[in-house]
């Protein structure tokens, strides 16, 4: 996502964009990283509550 937000600001005329558009550019990126860190830590909570019930079951 990130690269995606920069490969674009390249391609656009950089006099022509602003500090601002910048930021906000910058801001929507931020927002997609915690959006998928969220999901990751949500997904990992899920695996991790599965290891340990299958843990419970296995014996050695």
């Amino acid at each position: 996502m990130l690269t995606r937000v920069f490969a674009a600001r390249q391609m656009a005329s950089s006099p022509a964009m602003s500090a601002l558009g910048r930021v906000r550019e910058m801001g929507r990126a931020i927002m997609q990283m915690a959006e998928e860190q969220m999901a990751f830590e949500r997904r990992l909570t899920v695996t991790e509550t599965r290891m340990d019930k299958a843990a419970g079951i296995v014996v050695i």
